[in-house]
């Protein structure tokens, strides 16, 4: 038996829960929360049995809620068991501890993660894949993952639905951290934000070089093989009907290359790239560009996309992707310009979105992605579509146009607490509406590995702070529904505890922190071991049994080469993470 808790600690002010795991046939009697310097009992509580979960193989469950407590300082759990006295880790209750403890680790990951020396210096003359001709400067940024040093705006161009959010958001979320902790009024964040700021604007100013000719955005710098030579290194076209993610692509005979090939959609990055420069162009800072010139490179890619998106997209349509990155893209330039062009764009791709949650069918009030009724499901970025008409939200002054918003965001957020509590979850672990590729679908806890992207599927951990963040977001717009505002948070609480450690695998996610950080083996080789303060892709599905679930740390020869769907480091991860806690510090 194992009890299993958030690892780094609770707030003092949230909600706290825990989890035991045992077997079938096992009995938990009581709890109690015990104060470690003094072995004082502070709470005793009773367990409500949970049982067992889909077809997971990792145990049977039993809840603990300890929310009552309030005390700060070093805590265990002891449980009077069957099988005698179990006590958990030791883990913290202190206000704002996530912000204290594991904020500045994920800032310095991404620090740790710039694209510099050698391939940087490629990079400042990057040829292009190719017959087309000419040289750009590209260097700065983040490499991608720490298996990958690539630098993708996104990475999944031809899957249509599954487009993330990759350097660009990590621009944003920098930027939105650093705007919630100086409008939290915490005293003590200084330094956290000199940090966001120098980080965010050399985002910004990477984001700038990859502005193309054209008017749109360059999607990726890639490198070829292994041994990431800066030789190697391109700006990378992208087929559009089939990845060569894992092999060739199958359509590359097929297809006629073109300048678009090597350029984003709204929903291929340029949405927040768009975003990140005009955030950018609000801050006076020493850097190679000025405000004016972010400025006047996101009203100038924004105008362009907005005649020219369909060409960029792998199906020469606009679709829900591109919608909340366009959305997201306006309320930023608005901000920065306060015209009211941008705000009157904002408010009818606000009003698109809006149109896209279904109001009828088998299931209720999910989004579709398109004018069909597939349903919207999202790998990193599921909880997208709320945080965009959120920031819409705090511009529109309209009383009528901000109800007409509650009610469809609410009603949004109705679903995902309703299709999480729809089956057993002791965890509290978002759920979600899925559609195979023979377009069959269901409900699930993990992304579907026979999906349009196949056959790439990975953990879910951005997902899960993404969805962290549109709760805590939508909770501050509910203090007159104390129930709904109590269920979001909650929900908001659910997903960060599962990524620090109070999943069935005792594993928490950012590396250098808590227990059984998942170690990342590269064909059981070294070179690409994970950062510190980084967060790993997480865990998924099972590998045969997608109502199993899995989190690998070892390769199986001949069977998996390697265990980054689940141990990688993956930059959407830490950004939807800063950006989540930081909405826990008002």
């Amino acid at each position: 038996m194992k009890i299993l808790t958030n690892h780094i600690g609770y707030d003092r002010f949230f909600n706290k829960r825990a989890v035991l795991m045992g077997t079938d046939g096992d009995t938990l009697a009581s709890f109690n929360i015990v104060e470690e310097s003094s072995g004082k009992t502070v709470f005793t509580g009773k367990p409500l049995e949970a049982g067992t979960v889909a077809k997971w193989k990792v145990g049977y469950f039993w809840t603990m809620d300890f929310s009552e407590v309030r005390e700060e300082g070093t805590f265990y759990i002891v449980c009077d068991t069957s099988k005698g006295l179990i006590r958990s880790g030791n883990f913290v209750i202190e206000e704002n501890i996530l912000a204290k403890q594991s904020l500045s680790d994920a800032i310095f990951y991404f620090k740790a993660q710039r694209c510099t020396g050698d391939l940087d210096w490629a990079d400042r003359t990057m040829t292009f894949e190719g017959e087309r001709k000419g040289t750009h400067d590209v260097h700065g940024g983040w490499y991608d993952a720490t298996g990958d040093y690539s630098k993708h705006f996104s990475h999944l161009f031809h899957s249509t639905y599954f487009s993330p959010q990759q350097g660009p958001l990590t621009v944003w979320a920098l930027f939105n951290t650093l705007e919630e902790l100086t409008a939290s009024g915490k005293p003590h964040y200084h330094e956290y934000k000199r940090r966001l700021i120098d980080e965010a604007m050399y985002g910004a100013e990477y984001m700038y070089r990859m502005k193309a000719p054209s008017g749109a955005f360059f999607r990726s710098v890639s490198g070829k093989g292994r041994l990431k030579k800066p030789e190697d290194r391109c700006l990378a076209l992208q087929y559009k009907g089939s990845s060569r993610q894992f092999g060739k692509a199958e359509t590359a005979d097929q297809e006629v290359i073109t300048d678009e090939s090597y350029e984003a959609a709204f929903r291929m990055g340029s949405g927040l790239a768009i975003a990140a420069l005009a955030a950018a162009s609000r801050y006076t800072y020493p850097g190679e560009f000025t405000s004016e010139q972010f400025l006047e490179a996101a009203m100038e890619a924004y105008a362009y996309l907005e005649k020219n998106n369909e060409k960029y997209t792998n199906n020469g349509k606009w679709n829900m992707l591109d919608e909340y990155c366009a959305l997201i893209a306006l309320v930023e330039l608005y901000k920065s310009t306060q015209k009211d062009d941008y705000l009157d764009k904002a408010r009818n791709m606000a009003k698109q979105i809006c149109m896209r949650l279904a109001s009828s069918g088998a299931w209720n009030n999910y989004w579709r992605v398109e004018d069909r009724d597939r349903p919207f499901f999202h790998p990193s970025d599921a909880g997208m579509p709320v945080v965009a008409l959120l920031h819409f939200l705090e511009l529109e002054k309209d009383e009528g146009i901000r109800k007409g918003l509650l009610d469809t965001i609410r009603k949004s957020m109705e679903f995902e607490l309703w299709v999480t509590r729809e089956v057993n979850n002791p965890f509290g672990l978002a759920r979600q509406l899925v559609q195979r590729r023979d377009n069959s679908r269901y409900t699930a806890f993990f992304f579907p590995h026979d999906n349009e992207a196949a056959p790439w599927w990975q953990g879910e951990n951005a997902r899960l702070a993404s969805l962290s963040a549109a709760a805590r977001l939508c909770a501050r717009h509910f203090n007159e529904d104390k129930a709904f505002q109590s269920k979001l948070l909650s929900y908001a609480d659910d997903q960060i505890n599962w990524i620090l450690g109070l999943n069935p695998f005792d594993s928490c996610m950012q590396q250098g922190s808590g227990r059984n950080n998942p170690p990342y083996l590269f064909e059981n080789g070294f070179d690409y071991t994970n950062c510190p303060g980084g967060i790993c892709n997480g865990i998924t599905s099972g590998l045969e049994d997608e109502e199993d679930i899995a989190l690998y740390s070892r390769t199986i020869p001949g069977k998996l080469d390697d265990n980054w769907r689940w141990a990688e480091q993956w930059l959407p991860h830490a950004a939807w993470y800063i950006y989540a806690v930081s909405l826990g510090l008002r």
